[in-house]
Parts: C-alpha cells; structure tokens; sequence
C-alpha cells in the first residue's frame, strides 16, 4: 500500500481552503486546536487537550508520515487569506495504520472552535476522500471517532462513512467508520 500512497499532492484546494503539507513552524496552529479546552479532548482521543510535549509529539507524527507514506494531514487555511496565522481553519487528511491486523488509511480531521458548525470538516473531509478515491485508489478509508463526538459523527455521515463497529482505541471506546471507492 505504500507505493500507492506516493502520489498524495502536497496541496489540496477547495471552494474555501488551500491546505498544504505541514512544516515544523506549524506547532503553534496546531496548539490551537489540540490544546483547545473545546477541541482539544476529542482529536486527542484521550480526552484531555493536549500539552506542548503532546503537541510536539503530533506534529512530528505528521511529518513523519508525510516523509514515510507520502500522505498526511494538510494545515487548511481561508482561501482569500494570505497564510497568516489568522486564516488557518484546521488540518484533515490521511493516515495510514494498522488496525486489527490489517492495513488501513484513516480519515482525520480537526477544525478550531471558532470556525465549527461552518462546514469546514465536511469540506475537508470531501477534498480528502477525493484524493483517496480519485489520485491514490484506495479500496476504502475508515474514520475513528468517540461515541459522543455527534458532531464527527454527523461530518462521517455527510461524507457517506457508515458505522461499522465499535471498537477501543487508546483505551477509550470509539466507533470506526468506512467509506468504499
């Protein structure tokens, strides 16, 4: 699978957002997400926002598997602005791992507070998919997301993902869905 994940681009556009790839500047925006009070417990699976060694931590994971596996999560940022830290919206992309024994690729998205309820996970999440689907063929992608996360939930249902199963992760409960090309 590997190979086929080589031809991610390093840029993702939609109506709204550019995204790019991430930098090792891109800490302090992704601080303003994972260490959200709001956000924070629900992309870090665990339930606490995150700490600034937490934050390091997932940023290097990003670079780590855009270097690896070609693929990632892009930074979004507003389309009309100019890359400030004021227009960035949230990152999403793809994440290959293994799970239950099986390789996959992981749908994962996260949008600050302050733009939530606007449609930038959603739109995220359909430029992602479209990679995934249209440049990269995958077979299928899964999202992992906590039972009372409604809001994911309801960004996976608008994206065509249905529940299939429930399972533990990080030692939380969680629901994966799936979407097939």
């Amino acid at each position: 699978m590997v190979e086929l994940l080589r031809d991610a681009p390093r840029t993702l556009e939609t109506a709204r957002l550019v995204g790019r790839a991430p930098g090792i500047d891109d800490a302090p925006l992704l601080a303003g997400i994972l260490s959200d009070p709001e956000a924070g417990p629900w992309l870090s699976h665990d339930g606490a926002p995150a700490s600034a060694e937490k934050v390091a931590e997932v940023l290097g994971r990003f670079l780590a598997r855009w270097r690896e596996d070609g693929l990632g999560p892009w930074m979004f940022f507003d389309r009309q602005g100019h890359g400030a830290v004021s227009d960035f919206r949230g990152y999403g992309g793809l994440w290959r791992r293994a799970f239950d024994g099986v390789d996959e690729v992981e749908l994962v998205y996260g949008a600050l507070p302050e733009h939530w309820g606007q449609g930038f996970a959603t739109e995220i999440g359909q430029a992602t998919l479209s990679v995934a689907f249209e440049t990269l063929r995958l077979p299928s992608v899964i999202a992992i997301i906590q039972p009372h996360n409604a809001a994911s939930r309801a960004v996976a249902a608008k994206l065509g993902m249905r529940y299939e199963k429930d399972i533990e992760n990080v030692g939380l409960p969680h629901r994966l869905y799936r979407i097939e090309s």
